[in-house]
């Protein structure tokens, strides 16, 4: 796990690559959405509130089309953002 969150932490940009596959992944499996939201936490406690509201809206904003291409369903980023994310 160490190597995962140097590589978190190693950028914005592999950051939310971690954060959107893995919120992807929880579709098919749950227990994903651990990581998608320790991933979040980790960015915001190391680099501030700042960091992990941006890294968590970017992320939300490129759930939204994945969320309607696969299920018809344009508040999948959102619901993980509230049900997930923000706890």
């Amino acid at each position: 796990m160490r190597w995962l969150a140097g590589y978190i932490m190693s950028g914005f940009v592999p950051a939310l690559a971690v954060v959107s596959v893995t919120a992807l992944l929880a579709l098919f499996l749950p227990l994903m959405s651990l990581i998608s939201g320790a991933a979040i936490a980790l960015v915001t406690l190391r680099r501030g509130l700042v960091a992990g509201l941006s890294l968590g809206v970017v992320a939300v904003a490129l759930l939204t089309p994945v969320g309607i291409a696969l299920m018809d369903h344009a508040l999948l980023g959102v619901s993980f953002a509230l049900g997930v994310w923000l706890p």
